[in-house]
C-alpha cells in the first residue's frame, strides 16, 4: 500500500512539474506573438507610408513578401494549440491519479479503523479479566477481614461480661463476711456521707443490675463499685451522675475499688454572659458550640464560663457565634497598568480594584498570571483588594478538569472573524450524548491540536468545572479518526499537498 502511495505521489509531482513548464513555454509564445503582432502592424504602417509618398520610395523598400510573417505566426499558433492540448491530457491525468489516491486513502483508513477496534478489543480483554480476578479476591478478604472483627468483637463481649461476673461475685463475697457493711449497707453513718477517710469524686461511667463503674474526676482511673454501696435509691442513679465516694482494696484481687457512694447535688451557677473577643484561654468543646459552626481564631463570639466545682477547671459552654474574622481571599492577577491593576477572584466570577500601594513585596516582581492573596475593604462603595501578597504558582485553581474523556459531535464551530457584537468567550458548543443530551461550550484554547473544528465532526474532549460557578466547558478536544464515518464529507487528502508546491 505504501509503495502505491508514494509512486503515485512521484507521478503527481512530475506532472505538476510538466505543467509550470508547458505553462512557461506557452507565456513566452504569447509575448513572441504580441511582439510580431506589433511588427505587423508596424510593417502595415510603413507600407501606407510609402504609398502616400509616391513610388520611388516604395521602390528602395524591401518586399513585404519576404518577411511572411503570417506564416511564422501559424506555426507558432500551431505550437500553442498543442501546448495547450497537451495540458489537457496532463489535467485529466492528474484528476484521474486524485481519484485512485482518494479511494486508496478511504481503503487504508477503514483498514486502520478495523485494526484499532480489534486491537481495542484484545487489549480490553485480560485487562478486564484480571480485574475481575482482583476484586473477586478482594470482596474475598473483605468478608474474611469483617469475620474476623465480628470474632475479635464478640471476644471482647464474652471476655467483658466473664470479668463483670467475676468482679460481682467477689463483692458479694465480701459483704457476705463483712457484718458491718450489710448492716449499714454500705455506709458508716457519718453525716452527708463523709467519714475520716480521703473521699474522692467522680462520674457514674457504666451502671448495670448489681455493679457499675467509676470515672475519678481527679485523677485518670476507673473503679468498680458494687450497687449495695450506694447510699440512696438506686433507682435514681443513672450513667453520668456526680458521687463522692471512698477507695478502698479487693480483698482477693488487691485491685481498688469504689465503696460508701453518695450522689452529689448538681448546684445551679448563676448564668454571666461575656461579650467581646478571646482575651485568655478557656477550654471548650465541639458540643459546648451551638449552632454547629466552625470557630477560627479571631472570631468573635459571646458564651457562660462554667467553673467544675470538684476541679476548680474554668471553661467556656454555650458559646455563640457573633462575627466571623475577615477572611483572606485568593486570586491570580489578571491585568496591569500604570498605578493599579485586576485580581480575577477565586470564589467568584469576579474581578476586583486594586492599588500599587497596596502591594506588599516588589512590584517590579509582579506580573499577569501572579497567584495572590489579599483582604477586601469596601472604599466609597466599592470592594477594593488590600494588603496584596503573592502565592506560590498554581496555589489558585480556578476548575477541575475531568479524568474520564468523553465523545461528541460539534454542533457549532468559533467563528473566524468575530463580530462586533459577539461577547460570549465560549462561543463554539459540543453535543454530548448523556442520560439528557446537552451541548457544552468552548473556546479558541480549547483545542488540543491545530485542527479547525467543522460543525458535524466526531470530537473527544475532557470536561472542566469551574470551582466557582460550576459552569462546564469542553476542553482538549481533539478530532477522533472515525470522524468521516460521522459526517458524510470529503475531505481532499491530496490537494492540501499540492498547494504547497
Amino acid at each position: 500500500m505504501s509503495c502505491t502511495i508514494d509512486k503515485i505521489l512521484t507521478d503527481a509531482r512530475t506532472l505538476l512539474e510538466r505543467l509550470k513548464e508547458h505553462d512557461t513555454a506557452a507565456e513566452s509564445l504569447i509575448d513572441q506573438s504580441a511582439v510580431l503582432h506589433r511588427r505587423v502592424a508596424a510593417m502595415r504602417d510603413a507600407g501606407a507610408g510609402c504609398a502616400e509618398q509616391g513610388p520611388g520610395v516604395a521602390a528602395e523598400r524591401p518586399d513585404p513578401s519576404r518577411l511572411r510573417p503570417h506564416v511564422v505566426l501559424a506555426q507558432e499558433n500551431t505550437q500553442i494549440r498543442d501546448l495547450q492540448q497537451e495540458n489537457r491530457e496532463l489535467w485529466v491525468s492528474l484528476e484521474e491519479h486524485q481519484d485512485a489516491l482518494e479511494l486508496i486513502m478511504s481503503k487504508y483508513r477503514k483498514q486502520m479503523l478495523q485494526l484499532l477496534e480489534g486491537r481495542k478489543g484484545e487489549d480490553a480483554e485480560p485487562v478486564l479479566k484480571v480485574h475481575e480476578a482482583n476484586s473477586v479476591e478482594i470482596e474475598g478478604q473483605i468478608d474474611r477481614i469483617c469475620e474476623m472483627g465480628e470474632v475479635m468483637r464478640k471476644a471482647v463481649q464474652v471476655d467483658d461480661d466473664q470479668f463483670f461476673k467475676v468482679q460481682e461475685k467477689l463483692a458479694q463475697l465480701e459483704m457476705s463476711f463483712d457484718p458491718n457493711l450489710l448492716h449499714n449497707n454500705g455506709h458508716n453513718g457519718y453525716p452527708n456521707g463523709t467519714s475520716a477517710a480521703l473521699r474522692e469524686t467522680g462520674v457514674i461511667e457504666k451502671l448495670l443490675t448489681s455493679y457499675g463503674f467509676i470515672q475519678c474526676s481527679e485523677r485518670q482511673a476507673r473503679l468498680f463499685f458494687h450497687c449495695s454501696q450506694y447510699n440512696g435509691n438506686l433507682q435514681e442513679l443513672k450513667v453520668g451522675d456526680d458521687v463522692e465516694f471512698e477507695v478502698s482494696s479487693d480483698r482477693r484481687t488487691g485491685k481498688p475499688i469504689a465503696i460508701k457512694l453518695v450522689k452529689i447535688k448538681p448546684e445551679i451557677l448563676p448564668e454571666e454572659r461575656i461579650n467581646g473577643q478571646e482575651v485568655f484561654y478557656l477550654t471548650y468543646t465541639p458540643e459546648d458550640v451551638e449552632g454547629n459552626v466552625q470557630l477560627e481564631t479571631g472570631d468573635k463570639i459571646n458564651f457562660i464560663i462554667d467553673t467544675n466545682k470538684h476541679t476548680g477547671a474554668v471553661s467556656a459552654r454555650n458559646i455563640m457565634l457573633l462575627k466571623k474574622k475577615q477572611a483572606r481571599c485568593q486570586g491570580v492577577v489578571c491585568a496591569m497598568k500604570e498605578a493599579f491593576g485586576f485580581i480575577e477572584r477565586g470564589d467568584v466570577v469576579k474581578e476586583i480594584f486594586f492599588h500599587y500601594s497596596e502591594f506588599k513585596g516588589d512590584l517590579e516582581t509582579l506580573q499577569p498570571g501572579d497567584d495572590v492573596e489579599f483582604t477586601i475593604k469596601d472604599r466609597n462603595g466599592k470592594e477594593v483588594a488590600t494588603d496584596v501578597r503573592l502565592l506560590p504558582q498554581g496555589t489558585v485553581i480556578f476548575e477541575d478538569i475531568s479524568i474520564e474523556h468523553f465523545e461528541g459531535t460539534v454542533t457549532k464551530v468559533i467563528p473566524k472573524v468575530p463580530s462586533k457584537n459577539q461577547s460570549d468567550p465560549l462561543p463554539g458548543r459540543i453535543k454530548v450524548d448523556f442520560v439528557i443530551p446537552k451541548e457544552l461550550p468552548f473556546g479558541d484554547k480549547d483545542t488540543k491540536s491545530k485542527v479547525t473544528l467543522l460543525e458535524s465532526d466526531h470530537v473527544r474532549f475532557n470536561i472542566s468545572t469551574d470551582r466557582r460557578d460550576k459552569l462546564e466547558r469542553a476542553t482538549n478536544i481533539e478530532v477522533l479518526p472515525n470522524t468521516f464515518q460521522f459526517t458524510n464529507e470529503t475531505r481532499e487528502m491530496a490537494s492540501n499537498w499540492l498547494e504547497k508546491f
